[in-house]
């Protein structure tokens, strides 16, 4: 309160002693309206201008920290940032650009679940921000991605999610700049305290995660016995291989028994043997080179799918890579085919500079599916990381050039 309104009062309660000192019949209050109104006009008048000075105060004090506090933004200095952030959000809780802006900073740090409960907080204040609403959405995409890449690669010890650029709000709009005054006019609302530890989101996250990792091994599980299950086939291929083989040996002998002149001639036996084997080798020969041509077409359809899906993706094109993977594609169970393409749409609308290099290509026959383990090279300017990965295809009507990608895994980092 200014010291005008402070001595007004003062007067006032002069006033009031001297008055109620007074015998009753020597004054009345009405005939004294000529000094009560005036002095009444004084305080209100007094009152109205402090308020207005102190708003004029605290309107420059908030526009100085928050322009402030853009620079150090711009120049990276995010402790200095977030430490300016959070006292003026403390002084002016319902600044949204505020929560917007320190949320930003947390993001860019990788803090993707502190920057969540800043925004929810704003919110609080705000439950119509546009701006608060669109960082949520961003950090809720970018949380259910890191929780996705903690799944598929359970080996890698690096838990620290990644960073991620939210928008910021560079200049308080005009009518914000209105507004901030007003809201210290008016009760302070309570703010919810900015988190320094993590949420009860990231203890739902990391069982989330293990659950992940549970389907994920039951997956390679079932890899296994399926690849256990092929063996066997192939085993028993080439025991009919044999078998049919030796049959055309017993064959072979019994025609040139019949072939003899008489009983007393015989055949001279090494010919004979020599001859049924090289007819016999000459039929698995012919079988096996079916076999081999067979078996090297489908692994050149199967590079190659795997060749266009990395051109697809490296060319920014969604279209054309989401059309590799099935229709129903789901990378888990926690995340439905829908997240899944918004997710992607995310991922290449800020990816316009990328190259995904692939290599070392490994086919695996797996009766109805088929796989490829290869080395993946992927590069943007922010980011650059080798892995071993594995993709599953399932075959259609027997042609793998058509087949769909239906599980992808981080093999090693």
């Amino acid at each position: 309160m200014s010291k005008k309104v402070i001595i007004c009062l003062a007067g006032v309660a002069i006033y009031l002693i001297w008055y109620a000192s007074q015998p009753a019949s020597s004054v009345k209050l009405v005939e004294r309206q000529d000094l009560v109104e005036p002095l009444t006009m004084t305080i209100a008048s007094a009152s109205a201008q402090s308020v207005e000075s102190d708003n004029s105060v605290l309107d420059a004090e908030l526009l100085s920290g928050f322009d402030a506090a853009v620079l150090q933004i711009e120049a990276k200095q995010w402790a200095s940032a977030e430490k300016s952030l959070k006292s003026l959000v403390q002084s002016y809780p319902r600044v949204q650009a505020l929560y917007v802006n320190l949320a930003a900073v947390l993001a860019r740090q990788g803090r993707l679940e502190q920057a969540r409960e800043v925004l929810l907080t704003g919110l609080q204040q705000d439950s119509v921000s546009a701006s608060l609403y669109n960082s949520l959405r961003q950090v809720h995409g970018a949380l259910a991605a890191d929780a996705y890449r903690k799944a598929l690669d359970s080996a890698k010890t690096d838990t620290q999610p990644k960073a991620i650029e939210l928008e910021i709000v560079a200049s308080m709009p005009t009518l914000m700049r209105k507004s901030a005054a007003t809201s210290v006019a008016s009760p302070k609302l309570e703010s919810a305290p900015i988190p320094d530890q993590p949420s009860q989101l990231e203890r739902r996250l990391s069982g989330e995660v293990a659950a992940l990792q549970s389907q994920l091994s039951a997956q390679q599980r079932e890899h296994q016995a399926a690849l256990d299950a092929l063996k066997a086939q192939v085993e028993q291929q080439q025991r009919l291989l044999d078998q049919q083989a030796d049959e055309m040996v017993k064959a072979q002998l019994a025609s040139s028994d019949r072939a003899a002149p008489s009983p007393r001639s015989e055949l001279p036996p090494v010919i004979s043997a020599a001859a049924v084997a090289e007819s016999a080798s000459v039929a698995d020969l012919n079988i096996g080179n079916k076999l081999g041509a067979d078996a090297a077409r489908r692994d050149d359809a199967a590079i190659e799918q795997v060749r266009g899906w990395a051109r697809a993706w490296g060319a920014s094109d969604m279209s054309a890579y989401i059309r590799f993977y099935a229709a129903n594609y789901s990378p888990g169970q926690f995340v439905s085919h829908q997240d899944w393409l918004q997710q992607n749409e995310t991922r290449f609308a800020g990816n316009d500079e990328i190259t995904v290099n692939v290599s070392d290509f490994v086919v695996s026959d797996l009766g109805s599916q088929f796989s490829v383990t290869f080395t993946q090279h992927y590069r943007s300017r922010t980011f650059d990381e080798t892995v071993r990965k594995r993709l599953v295809f399932e075959v259609e009507n027997g042609d793998w050039s058509r087949a769909k990608i239906v599980s992808e895994q981080t093999v090693s980092g």
